[in-house]
């Protein structure tokens, strides 16, 4: 299993295997791929973090974030928005949601990222890294 992130272009012969596994995760039909274009590279802030892992010719899950920007308290943060997580149904259970978060999260920070945000299940305070919510 590699755990890398995704390489716009050379991994192009993968959206395939990305979508089928998107679709078998979240139990719905599978997107095309001028959709993921149009959601992974095509965004106003640039192409997203994807997080991958791949199983061969086989993407086994993915954590992806598109850049932004947020205003807080009159200053700007260079956040991240959590666009899509899945793990193939084949690869769950083995705690591999849990690196690719850890994956994406060190290469955004490495790029700049000061604030991530997802829409988890549960209610949970969001806040800039290090800050304390009030």
């Amino acid at each position: 299993m590699e755990l890398r992130l995704w390489k716009y272009g050379e991994d192009d012969s993968l959206i395939p295997s990305f979508l089928e596994g998107k679709a078998l995760s979240h139990k719905e039909p599978a997107k095309t791929e001028e959709w993921f274009h149009w959601k992974f590279e095509q965004s106003p802030y640039g192409k997203a973090f994807m997080a991958c892992a791949f199983d061969g010719d086989k993407v086994a899950g993915c954590v992806a974030y598109g850049r932004g920007v947020v205003k807080y308290k009159g200053r700007d943060w260079t956040c991240a928005l959590s666009y899509e997580t899945f793990v193939h149904p084949a690869y769950q259970g083995k705690g591999l949601f849990k690196k690719l978060i850890l994956l994406a999260e060190e290469n955004m920070l490495k790029a700049g990222v000061q604030f991530l945000y997802n829409y988890p299940k549960a209610k949970v305070p969001v806040f800039p890294r290090g800050g304390k919510s009030s």
